[in-house]
Formats: structure tokens, C-alpha cells, sequence
């Protein structure tokens, strides 16, 4: 009985096409269970964070600072900026707003920069410094954002 060298089976036609089907059925399972995980964890969609807050006089400006991704929800963070001229001292109400794509997740809005007593929204949390959310990013995605025209 004549033993083949395993050169001569690993190269022999019938071989090499049956190895090849194989590889190609292997190649399209992978590559379409790799295309069905990137689909379902993409559950993006636009959003628009709006946000609206009573200030003591006119003049006062919202600025957008920053949107990120934490894992269980959508940090949205803007800033306040007092009025450098004179402004009419009256009641005002400054609003803003981004939109960006992210996953559907609860959205919290944080604002820098506010210098009165009172409650303006009490949905908003107010903070001081971003100091205070350091935990909180420390492990957040930033998100792109545009600015929102009214």
C-alpha cells in the first residue's frame, strides 16, 4: 500500500475545493454574525436636547458646553453667561438648544454659571464647577453636537 505524502493531499484538487467552500461558509457566517451585532447595538437616532431657564435680567446668554454618552444615560451640559453691558432688569427666560445622534437613552441637563438664590427649573441641575461631574464623565463618550436654530 502506497502512503501519500501529506503535500500531495493537501494540494490535490478535489481537497483544496472542498477546504475552500469550507473557508468561504465560514467567512459569510462570521461576516453576517459581525454585521447583525453592529446593527442591533447601533440603535442610534437625532435627538434634540432643549432646554429653557427663568434669569433675573435680560442679556443673559446659554451657551452649549458639551453632550456625552455614560452607560445608562445622555449627559447634556451648558453654560450660563451674565450680560457684559447694561441689561433691562426684568424676569427673562433664555432657552437653547443641540441636536446630536446618540442612542435613546434619559437625558440629564447640567448648567454652569448661574448666581441667583432661586429656583429657576427644578429638572435642571445646577452646578458650579464641572468638578462635580467628574465621576460621571470619567467614562463617558463625548458626542458631537450641532446647534439648534429656532
Amino acid at each position: 500500500m502506497k502512503k501519500s505524502s501529506p503535500k500531495s493531499t493537501w494540494f490535490s484538487a478535489p481537497s483544496a475545493r472542498s477546504r475552500c467552500r469550507t473557508l468561504v461558509a465560514v467567512f459569510g457566517l462570521v461576516l453576517f454574525a459581525a454585521c447583525e451585532q453592529d446593527a442591533s447595538s447601533n440603535d442610534s437616532a437625532l435627538i434634540t436636547d432643549s432646554i429653557e431657564i427663568t434669569v433675573p435680567s435680560a442679556g443673559w446668554q446659554l451657551i452649549p458646553h458639551g453632550v456625552f454618552q455614560a452607560d445608562d444615560r445622555l449627559i447634556c451640559i451648558y453654560k450660563l453667561k451674565a450680560p457684559t453691558d447694561m441689561a433691562a432688569q426684568v424676569i427673562s427666560t433664555v432657552a437653547g438648544s443641540v441636536s446630536f445622534t446618540a442612542p435613546d437613552l434619559p437625558r440629564e441637563q447640567f448648567v454652569l454659571g448661574k448666581t441667583w438664590a432661586w429656583n429657576s427649573n427644578p429638572e435642571i441641575n445646577f452646578i458650579d464647577s464641572l468638578d462635580e461631574l467628574t465621576e460621571d464623565l470619567k467614562n463617558a463618550r463625548p458626542i458631537t453636537f450641532t446647534l439648534k436654530k429656532d
